[in-house]
C-alpha cells in the first residue's frame, strides 16, 4: 500500500471519517497468518480515485478473505501506533504473492508502490508478482516505459481491470476467479486447520496412552498389594509351623510315635509355607519389573521430547537376557508400539531400522580347561550356562530366530496403521556387536557378560527426509 506523507495529508485523498476509522479500528490479523505467511499482499495507492485505489483494494482483500486467502491489506493488519516501514517489510517478507494495482495515477506517481515492490522482489526474487492493470494503464507507451524500471511488467501476463470498478470500489467477478487461481502453494488457513487438526490428534493419542499408563500401573499396584498379602499369610503360617514343632517336641518326651507324626506334619507344613513365601517373593519381582516397565513407557510418552531421547531410551531398554520373562513379547510390543507413536507425534520422517542382534556366547573347553581355552557354546551346552554351570547368561539359536520373526512381524504390524512405510527390520545375527568383544578367549564370565549386553535389538534413526 502507498503510504507516502502528501497522501496522508491531502484531503482529496483521505477523508476525515477515514482517518477517524483507522484510529479506533483493531487489526483482524488471525492465527494462520502469523503462524504461516500471507497469501496475498496487497500493494496501492491510498485515498479515491483517480490516484488512490483504497476502497477497490478494501473490496478485493474482502472477497480473497472469502475464498480463504490470508491477504495483507495495511488498512486493517496494521496496528494504530506501529511503524508503517516496519509493519510492510515484515508483511512483504512474509507473503507469498504480490499483487500491485496499477492504475494511471499511480504509474504516473508510484511513490511507495514502487519501494514495495523492489522490496519484495529483493526478498523473494522467484516468488509471483502479479499487476492488475486497470482501464488498460500499461497499454500507455509513456506509463510502461517508466513503470518498466521498478514494474518490470514485459513478458508478464497481467489481469485487466476496468476504471468503473475502481471507481465504485466493487471488484469484478472474473477478476477475483483467476486471481484465486494464482497462489500455487497451500492457503496459510488451510495449513492452520491441519495444524489445529494433528494438535487436536495429538492430545487424544496422549490421553489414550496415558490411560494405558494408568491401568497398567494400577494393575502392577494390586499385584504387589496381593503380593504382600501372600507373604504375610506365609509368615503367618510360619509360625503356626513353628509352633506345632514346639510342640511335638514337648510330646516327644511323653509318646515317641506320637513326636514322630507331629515332627512330620510339622515338616510338610513348613515346606509348603516355604513354597507359598517363595511364590510371593517371585510375584514381588513381577510386580517391581512391571511397575519399570510402566515408568519406562510414561518417560517414552511423557518425558522423551525429540527422536535421539527416543532412541537412546529404546536401546538401553530393549536388551533380552536368556530366560527373562519380564523380557516378553508383550512388554516388547508396548516398547515398540510406544517409541513408533511418538515418533510419528514427534513429526520424525527419515527411516527407522530395528537391528536384532545375537550374542556369541562360550564356555570353558574340556580339552582346554588346564589351559582356560574357550569353545563356541552349542545350543544343548547353553542351557548350562542358565544354571551356572558355567559363566554368563546365554540364548539358544532356535530362539533367535523366532524372535528375529517375531519382531519383523511385531513392527510390521504396529507401523502399518500408523503411517510409517519407511520401517525396517534387520536380522544381524553376531556380526557388528554393539559392545567389542575381549581381544582374548580366556575369560568366560567376561567375554559372556559382553555377549549377554550383544544381545539386543538396536534402533538406528536415519534424519535424511528428502
Amino acid at each position: 500500500m502507498d503510504r507516502h506523507p502528501e497522501d496522508i495529508a491531502d484531503a482529496d485523498n483521505v477523508s476525515a471519517s477515514t482517518a477517524s476509522a483507522a484510529h479506533v479500528r483493531a487489526p483482524k490479523r488471525n492465527f494462520a497468518s502469523r503462524l504461516f505467511e500471507y497469501d496475498i499482499f496487497l500493494s496501492f495507492a491510498l485515498g479515491p480515485p483517480p490516484r488512490g485505489t483504497r476502497s477497490y483494494a478494501s473490496d478485493l482483500a474482502r472477497r480473497l478473505s472469502e475464498r480463504d486467502f490470508t491477504v495483507f491489506f495495511s488498512e486493517t493488519e496494521a496496528a494504530p501506533g506501529e511503524h508503517l516501514d516496519t509493519t510492510l517489510r515484515t508483511a512483504l517478507h512474509r507473503s507469498k504473492c504480490l499483487v500491485v494495482i496499477a492504475n494511471r495515477g499511480t504509474l504516473k506517481d508510484p511513490r511507495w508502490v514502487s519501494k514495495e515492490v523492489e522490496e519484495f522482489r529483493k526478498k523473494h526474487p522467484k516468488r509471483p508478482v502479479i499487476i492488475i492493470n486497470v482501464g488498460g494503464a500499461l497499454q500507455d507507451p509513456l506509463l510502461a516505459s517508466s513503470a518498466q524500471e521498478w514494474l518490470d511488467q514485459q513478458e508478464r501476463i497481467w489481469l485487466d481491470e476496468s476504471e468503473e470498478s475502481v471507481k465504485t470500489g466493487i471488484v469484478s467477478e472474473q477478476l477475483v476467479e483467476r486471481l484465486a487461481t494464482a497462489p500455487e502453494k497451500a492457503r496459510s488457513n488451510v495449513k492452520w486447520r491441519r495444524l489445529v487438526g494433528g494438535v487436536l490428534a495429538f492430545f487424544c493419542m496422549m490421553i489414550i496412552l496415558l490411560w494405558v499408563l494408568y491401568n497398567k500401573e494400577t494393575k502392577a499396584t494390586a499385584s504387589a498389594r496381593a503380593s504382600r498379602d501372600s507373604t504375610r499369610a506365609a509368615l503367618r503360617v510360619t509360625k503356626v509351623a513353628r509352633d506345632s514343632t514346639g510342640k511335638a517336641l514337648t510330646v516327644v518326651k511323653i509318646a515317641r510315635d506320637s513326636t514322630q507324626t507331629a515332627l512330620k506334619d510339622a515338616k510338610e507344613a513348613t515346606n509348603r509355607a516355604n513354597s507359598e513365601a517363595e511364590h510371593a517373593m517371585q510375584q514381588t519381582v513381577k510386580a517391581k519389573e512391571a511397575q519399570r516397565q510402566a515408568e519406562v513407557l510414561s518417560e517414552i510418552v511423557i518425558k522423551a521430547d525429540s527422536p535421539d531421547t527416543l532412541r537412546k531410551i529404546f536401546n538401553r531398554e530393549a536388551k533380552f537376557p536368556f530366560n527373562k520373562s519380564e523380557f516378553g513379547k508383550q512388554y516388547t510390543e508396548d516398547l515398540l508400539k510406544a517409541v513408533l507413536v511418538k515418533l510419528k507425534l514427534l513429526g520424525f520422517h527419515g527411516k527407522i531400522i530395528f537391528e536384532g542382534h545375537v550374542g556369541e556366547f562360550y564356555q570353558i573347553s574340556r580339552k582346554g580347561a588346564q589351559n582356560g581355552e574357550l569353545e563356541l557354546a552349542t545350543n544343548e551346552k547353553l542351557k548350562h550356562l542358565n544354571r551356572g554351570d558355567t559363566a554368563g547368561p546365554g540364548v539358544t539359536s532356535e530362539w533367535a530366530l523366532m524372535f528375529g520373526h517375531s519382531l519383523a512381524a511385531t513392527v510390521k504390524e504396529i507401523a502399518r496403521p500408523l503411517g510409517l512405510k519407511n520401517v525396517q527390520t534387520v536380522s544381524m545375527g553376531e556380526e557388528r556387536p554393539i559392545v567389542e568383544y575381549p581381544k582374548s578367549k580366556r575369560d568366560a564370565d567376561k567375554w559372556n557378560r559382553i555377549a549377554a549386553q550383544n544381545n539386543c535389538v538396536w534402533m538406528v534413526l536415519d534424519s535424511d527426509t528428502k
